[in-house]
């Protein structure tokens, strides 16, 4: 009998689990926001006090493993996605009131070093407030979010040139004064960040 009852647990948490596929990975604030895997890929949850479920299943890219996902409680309404990447680091700020929306996205990226001396430099670019603004939770899309377009810097740094030559001016009709282009090794403060057009 006890060998029967055994089966048959394990038969129902089969069937479950293979119906709906979702297995709770983390949470963050217990009863609100989780980080959930289906199949091979992982989604944010979040649960209000009401009972009602939103679902985010297009800000965690289906090739990130667990190891590159962390979520984790900043206060009691707000919540805190990184996402790591080889080269760049995607993070994403929620607040659960009165529903869940983003107050923040950013995106660090790791520029080489201006020496070898020093540790190497990270350039944050942050979505603009318009761009949050508009999305609903279960609809923000981390390419649309990050796109260029829709960036701007966060704050100055410093980076060294890594090509033998960069050119100051595009058009050939602007004034030069002094050397017209920045060679290997200088170094330049970046104030303010525009796409390319």
């Amino acid at each position: 009998m006890r060998c029967f009852i055994y089966k048959l647990i394990f038969i129902l948490t089969c069937s479950f689990f293979g119906v709906s596929g979702v297995i709770p990975e983390i949470q963050a604030n217990i009863n609100e926001w989780s980080l959930l895997k289906n199949g091979e890929s992982y989604f944010l949850n979040y649960k209000g006090s009401k009972g009602i479920a939103y679902s985010n299943n297009s800000l965690i890219d289906a090739d990130l493993d667990r190891s590159s996902i962390a979520l984790t409680t900043k206060s009691d309404e707000v919540v805190s996605l990184v996402l790591s990447y080889p080269r760049d680091i995607y993070s994403f700020i929620f607040s659960s009131e009165p529903t869940p929306h983003i107050l923040s996205a950013c995106k660090q990226i790791n520029l080489s070093a201006i020496d070898d001396s020093q540790a190497a430099t990270i350039m944050v670019l942050c979505s603009k407030s318009s761009v949050l603004n508009n999305e609903s939770f279960t609809k923000l899309n981390a390419e649309q979010l990050l796109s260029p377009n829709n960036l701007y810097l966060d704050g100055k740094v410093k980076v060294a040139i890594e090509n033998e030559k960069v050119f100051l001016f595009d058009d050939d009709n602007v004034q030069r004064k002094n050397r017209p282009y920045l060679i290997k090794g200088d170094v330049v403060e970046v104030l303010e960040y525009k796409t390319p057009c």
